[in-house]
């Protein structure tokens, strides 16, 4: 998915190592610079293209079971997505609940 997204935004000037990747429905994306500490909340109020409420899945290399989300959970303005933190080239996917 980095891939798509980042074909997606071929202007985007956020270094390679900095990058959050955003994609909404393989509708939109958006790549969103990281910074140390970074939380998810700060990401998604950073992309205008969502829905409320919003399913929010993030995959991050390494991460066990591999293809399971680090993350997820339905996101409304009042949800714990204040208090997860990102890492740099974490895929954060954005999705209504339905896939069709």
């Amino acid at each position: 998915m980095r891939k798509w997204i980042e074909d997606q935004n071929p202007k985007d000037k956020t270094p390679a190592d900095e990058r959050i990747f955003v994609d909404y429905m393989r509708k939109e994306s958006a790549i969103v610079c990281y910074h140390k500490g970074m939380t998810l909340q700060e990401v998604l109020d950073q992309v205008k293209f969502r829905e409320q409420p919003v399913i929010v899945s993030v995959y991050r290399a390494g991460h066990e079971p591999k293809f399971e989300p680090a993350y997820e959970e339905s996101v409304t303005e009042k949800s714990k997505a204040a208090s997860f933190v990102v890492q740099p080239l974490d895929v954060i996917d954005l999705w209504n609940g339905n896939r069709n």
